[in-house]
């Protein structure tokens, strides 16, 4: 960081450069003691940041402050004043300067990083001017927006404010396509209540997508609730000094609408490409199925009833997306297992069923380099482990085994079982129900079992 630091007493100057010296930000310093020596160092600025006294031997440390601004130079300012100067010391925030420093006990421990923050903000806002800011006036004397215009001139110059003596005449602008204005002042010209007219007319019968902002008298302050009710980004008062907070609550009221735009826009884009994956990845599970005939219309059935289990064992809802998924997929590593064996119309041999036992470690080899189905992998692997630890493919045990593939087994059985296979006829109810409740506590986690005969699939 490059320091113009201009300051007429010697002492503080030499403890000011000891201090910047231990900063772990290297921070090369130019000290000058006079306001005219500072304005022939401005002439060529070779500097980041200018650090200046208020009081000056040969003038005021403000006017440094506003040739600065005057000339539009890409510089933070930070004025140092006394410790009877906080007057002074906000004065020099309003005309522009990015801080200010009181001359208190250990002040100097503070200003590596009070010069550091002011030189972010002032990059961030040099950043935010080469966004020109479009602002509509309604509601306010003519008086009172040549005074704002002549403000925002000198100290926002990327902002840019019409006057519209009819809210009528923005509705070509506010209505229908893009808004030509990004921030909407409206005043209360008149009285408090004709500005709440207005606020209210500009946001709902012209329809306003874009920030309104209040501008009201002191007195009708307890209105600005109100105001907020009815939609106000925000709202500013007409207290002494009110015209230099103006361009930062503009540019908050932009930026924050903006930023609300943006996240609906992406939420609405994710939502799109959430729906063409789960598109995509039923396309898969219907692709199994024609390959597979024994098991037309089983994912979609499994998947139904899964979603009712998991909802009714009280998993997070932002894992239910996930568990679907995982569902759909649950038998996608069989795209892995030869026709020969998955279309095989009697029992398989041992050597038959090694190789279909591979198939949630297929599945697991086919999904995981996917990211997007990383947190589905759950049931695809892990469905055919058993509560007792004789499952496969890693023989995880109890709690081992995740939630979502403890519930799902419970359920692919059932569909297995009630439905007619070409080596066997649906079993009937009771003996479905059997399997179901004699396998509680040693393939199904006695819990998932108590859950499903609570919900009662048979009687649907």
């Amino acid at each position: 960081m490059r320091v113009l630091y201009v300051e007429d007493n010697a002492l503080d100057a030499d403890l000011t450069r000891r201090s910047l010296q231990r900063s772990s930000e290297p921070i090369k310093l130019t000290v000058v003691g006079t306001w005219h020596d500072a304005m022939a160092c401005l002439a060529q600025p070779d500097y980041d940041l200018v650090l200046s006294d208020i009081n000056l031997p040969d003038g005021d440390g403000m006017r440094i402050l506003d040739h600065i601004r005057a000339q539009n130079l890409p510089l933070a300012v930070v004025m140092i004043t006394g410790l009877d100067e906080e007057e002074a010391a906000v004065a020099a925030l309003r005309a522009g300067a990015d801080d200010f420093v009181i001359k208190r006990a250990a002040y100097l421990d503070h200003l590596p990083a009070t010069l550091a923050d002011a030189l972010a903000r002032s990059q961030l806002l040099r950043a935010q001017l080469a966004v020109r800011l479009r602002v509509a006036a309604i509601g306010l004397s003519l008086n009172e927006h040549e005074r704002i215009r002549r403000h925002l001139d000198r100290y926002a110059p990327h902002i840019v404010i019409e006057l519209a003596a009819d809210p009528r005449a923005l509705i070509p602008g506010l209505r229908g396509g893009e808004e030509i204005y990004d921030v909407v002042l409206v005043g209360d010209s008149g009285s408090a209540l004709q500005g709440l007219a207005t606020l209210k007319h500009v946001r709902y019968e012209l329809g306003a997508a874009v920030p309104v902002v209040l501008l009201a008298d002191q007195s009708a302050a307890e209105l600005a609730l109100q105001a907020m009710r009815l939609g106000a980004a925000d709202y500013i008062v007409r207290h002494p000094g009110y015209l230099a907070h103006l361009p930062l609550v503009l540019e908050k009221c932009y930026s924050q609408t903006r930023q609300q735009r943006l996240m609906y826009e992406l939420r609405r884009a994710n939502a799109g490409l959430e729906a063409t994956y789960d598109s995509t990845l039923e396309g898969w599970a219907r692709a199994l199925e024609l390959r597979d005939h024994e098991t037309e219309d089983h994912a979609r059935r499994v998947t139904d009833l899964t979603m009712r289990m998991v909802k009714a064992y009280g998993v997070n809802n932002g894992q239910l997306a996930h568990i679907r998924r995982g569902a759909l997929l649950h038998d996608i590593g069989k795209m892995g297992v030869p026709d020969s064996i998955l279309r095989k119309p009697g029992p398989l041999t041992d050597e038959e069923w090694a190789v279909m036992r591979r198939h949630p470690t297929y599945a697991y080899e086919m999904l995981s380099p996917i990211s997007f189905l990383g947190p589905a992998l759950e049931i695809p692997w892990c469905h055919h482990e058993r509560w007792d630890g004789a499952g496969y493919p890693r023989g995880l045990r109890g709690e081992e085994i995740p939630v979502s593939a403890r519930l799902f087994a419970v359920i692919d059985v059932w569909d297995a079982v009630t439905s007619d296979r070409p080596y066997r006829k649906a079993l009937a109810q009771d003996e479905a129900l059997a399997i179901i409740r004699g396998g509680a506590g040693s393939h199904f986690d006695p819990r998932a079992v108590e859950l499903f005969m609570g919900l009662a699939p048979w009687e649907q």
